[in-house]
């Protein structure tokens, strides 16, 4: 029996107090697997970063329990929150989050260094998003995208078993951001880890395992890919939020 990396139930989040308080998640149920790549999608508004903020523990929820890598991040305190982000989470932000005084490599080496991990894979990471040439430039030196891999690279360093990107491919040209992607899909299948995205980028469904369509705060559907090795081919199926098949929507 499959254990899984990341358990959700009946979560919510609201903003504010009172009269003008809204909700932006409202009571989501999802486990998610060691090795998956599972993507969430929707409008802005639609409760997708919310959520990707409570399971990095960046936000507690105002209800349900949330599991990450056998840690209740809902029982938490801020001190085993930044404990468990630091070696549980690989962070890709939408904004870069680069330290503007220090160079391409050393913003990699001072994660790895704040993980307890060894600062010299930097050099590997930043080599695994083509960027090794880069090791000595500011990020004001660099290009929006270069910045981006940057990030990227920062996040896989140290190989967290849980990575959560926020629009990873948002400042990346379409080949920069196919490698992207292919890159995450390598780590779920050579170290199983778990993989988590939010984007508008449609481009983005082709590497996931499930698709996950938010609106309103709310899980409205589910499409599944089903691996060759898996089902002897590829298939996108629409699924129930308990997991059962519905029906086919198209093959790959």
């Amino acid at each position: 029996m499959r254990v899984p990396s990341i358990a959700i139930k009946n979560v919510t989040r609201r903003y504010g107090e009172e009269s003008k308080s809204f909700w932006a998640v409202r009571g989501i149920t999802l486990d998610v697997y060691p090795g998956e790549v599972t993507v969430l999608m929707g409008p802005s508004g639609s409760g997708k970063t919310t959520l990707l903020s409570m399971l990095g523990g960046v936000l507690a929820p105002t209800s349900g329990s949330i599991g990450v890598c056998g840690t209740r991040l809902d029982r938490c305190d801020e001190d085993a929150c930044q404990r468990f982000r630091r070696s549980k989470i690989g962070f890709i932000f939408q904004n870069f989050n680069l330290l503007s005084s220090l160079t391409a490599l050393e913003n990699i080496a001072i994660a790895l260094s704040l993980r307890g991990a060894d600062s010299a894979s930097a050099e590997a990471a930043l080599d695994s998003v083509g960027l090794a040439s880069k090791a000595g430039s500011y990020p004001h030196e660099l290009s929006g995208g270069q910045r981006q891999r940057v990030g990227i690279a920062r996040a896989l360093a140290g190989d967290p078993p849980v990575l959560l990107a926020d629009e990873p491919t948002a400042a990346l040209d379409a080949a920069q951001g196919r490698r992207v992607m292919q890159l995450l899909r390598q780590r779920t299948q050579e170290r199983g880890t778990t993989v988590i995205v939010v984007t508008h980028d449609p481009r983005v469904r082709e590497f996931s395992d499930r698709v996950i369509e938010m609106e309103d705060g709310r899980i409205t559907k589910i499409v599944r890919r089903v691996r060759p090795e898996q089902a002897g081919r590829q298939a996108l199926w629409t699924v129930s939020r308990s997991g059962n098949v519905v029906a086919e929507v198209g093959g790959i």
